[in-house]
C-alpha cells in the first residue's frame, strides 16, 4: 500500500479521535468482537502484541481477564495512543507510533498477537508479509 494512503488513514483516525470510541461501541457486532477477543486469548497469555491498537477498546476486557499482561501496542495515530495510555495508566503497556507493516516486531517475543478491525485496510500481498512477521515474532507455540 502506498505511503500516501497510509497517511490518509493516519489523518482519518487523528480527526476522528473525539467520536471514535462512541462510533465503534455503537455497532453491536464490533462491540461483541472486543469481548470475544479477550475470551479467546489462551490462558497462558503473558506478552501480547496488539496491532492497530487504537484507543485500546479491546484491552478493557483483556485486562479484566489478565490484569498483569504485558502489552505492546502499535498504531499510526499518536492521539489514539495518548488516549489509550490515559485510560490504562499504571498498566504494563509499551506503545509504539508506527506503521506495523514496516515495523520490526523482533523474534520470539510475544506469546499472543491480536489485531481487530485493521487488516481490511491492506492488500493480500501486504497481509502475507505481515503474517510472516507475526509468525517470527511469536514464541514457539504462540
Amino acid at each position: 500500500m502506498a505511503n500516501d494512503i497510509l497517511e490518509k488513514i493516519d489523518v482519518l483516525f487523528e480527526n476522528r479521535i473525539d467520536t471514535y470510541e462512541e462510533h465503534m461501541m455503537s455497532e453491536s457486532h464490533i462491540r461483541n468482537g472486543y469481548l470475544k477477543i479477550a475470551e479467546l486469548l489462551p490462558e497462558n497469555s503473558k506478552v501480547l502484541l496488539d496491532l492497530g491498537c487504537g484507543t485500546g477498546l479491546e484491552l478493557i476486557e483483556i485486562f479484566k481477564r489478565f490484569p498483569d499482561i504485558n502489552i505492546t501496542g502499535i498504531d499510526m495515530s499518536q492521539k489514539m495512543l495518548d488516549k489509550l495510555l490515559e485510560k490504562f495508566a499504571g498498566k504494563n503497556i509499551n506503545l509504539i507510533k508506527a506503521n506495523y507493516l514496516e515495523y520490526n516486531f523482533g523474534k520470539n517475543i510475544f506469546d499472543t498477537v491480536i489485531s481487530y478491525q485493521t487488516l481490511h485496510h491492506f492488500e493480500y500481498e501486504e497481509k502475507i508479509k505481515l503474517y510472516r512477521k507475526i509468525f517470527n515474532a511469536l514464541v514457539p507455540n504462540g
